[in-house]
């Protein structure tokens, strides 16, 4: 067991006339040194990071801004939408119409692919998934809304002739009236300045007359000038011969007038008959070969009569 035991002190305890090795120790202070300088390069590195972060927007955040515009945009598309399919129908008993064919309904499913066809054609450039589609026809026909222009409005079964409002659906309180005037398309068109050389030479072969002539052009020109008002008079054409050119002076006011706002018959019976409203919704009528028996106690006589 003594054996075990160390006898040389040296083994032991370090000799104090031996000089103290410094090497190690410099090594390690060396190698703390260079973990406080990777320290502080890393801090350094964080500290840049975060900064180039608070002004690179994040990813996440970049993302959900795209889904937000995208999002705001087809909310602006079914709106767009939805007030114009509140031009195109209406609503009457459980049934839809066009304005333009007010005696003709129309199921639910008839009236969207209308509109459909509608959309696509007046807008080439949107893209009309099943969603959109859907978002637009549920915003339309199903929801009810504060803002009429925004579903299908309700119509009350009436219709007017309405030159002054150039929209095909008239609001009338919490329904709405169809009108019955549509815009002749020739108005579209770029007219320079007004010649009338051709209408004032027709009208000298017709009346003999500068008076007579000066009367028709004045009468056709207040009723094309004030389209919303009436006339309390009519024109009345009568020859005692066929074939004067009053057919075809008709023919040109009725195409001044617009043909779909004119309307031609055969007798005075219906302007005074009790299911006239066709003729009250018509701007011009014009009633050819008028005969009326001299018994009948009515002022018109003659072969046509024009009445706005």
């Amino acid at each position: 067991m003594g054996n075990d035991i160390p006898t040389d002190p040296s083994l032991v305890f370090r000799n104090e006339s031996q000089p103290i090795q410094t090497q190690p120790l410099r090594r390690r202070r060396r190698r703390r040194k260079e973990d406080e300088d990777v320290i502080e390069t890393n801090t350094n590195d964080r500290s840049a990071n975060a900064a180039e972060a608070e002004d690179r927007p994040e990813k996440g955040g970049e993302k959900e801004e795209t889904l937000h515009e995208a999002a705001t945009d087809i909310e602006k598309d079914v709106a767009l939408l939805a007030q114009q399919i509140s031009k195109w129908v209406v609503r009457y008993k459980n049934q839809f119409y066009l304005p333009e064919r007010p005696s003709h309904p129309l199921s639910q499913a008839e009236a969207k692919r209308i509109c459909l066809g509608r959309m696509r054609s007046n807008y080439p450039t949107m893209e009309f998934t099943p969603g959109h589609v859907r978002a637009v026809f549920q915003r339309a026909f199903e929801e009810i809304h504060d803002d009429p222009s925004q579903n299908v409005r309700i119509w009350n079964g009436t219709t007017k002739c309405r030159p002054d409002i150039k929209e095909p659906i008239i609001p009338e309180g919490d329904t709405v009236a169809l009108n019955a005037w549509n815009e002749p398309a020739y108005r579209d068109l770029a007219v320079a300045d007004a010649d009338t050389t051709m209408f004032d030479r027709f009208l000298e072969r017709i009346f003999g007359h500068e008076a007579d002539r000066r009367v028709v052009k004045d009468w056709v020109s207040w009723g094309l000038q004030n389209e919303a008002e009436k006339l309390a008079w009519a024109l009345f054409f009568y020859s005692r011969y066929k074939g004067t050119g009053k057919c075809t002076l008709c023919t040109l006011i009725t195409k001044l007038f617009g043909e779909e706002n004119s309307i031609t018959q055969n007798s005075v019976a219906k302007l005074t008959g009790k299911f006239n409203k066709p003729i009250l919704d018509s701007k011009l009528v014009v009633s050819e070969e008028l005969q009326l028996k001299p018994d009948s106690g009515r002022w018109w006589t003659g072969e046509r009569f024009g009445w706005l």
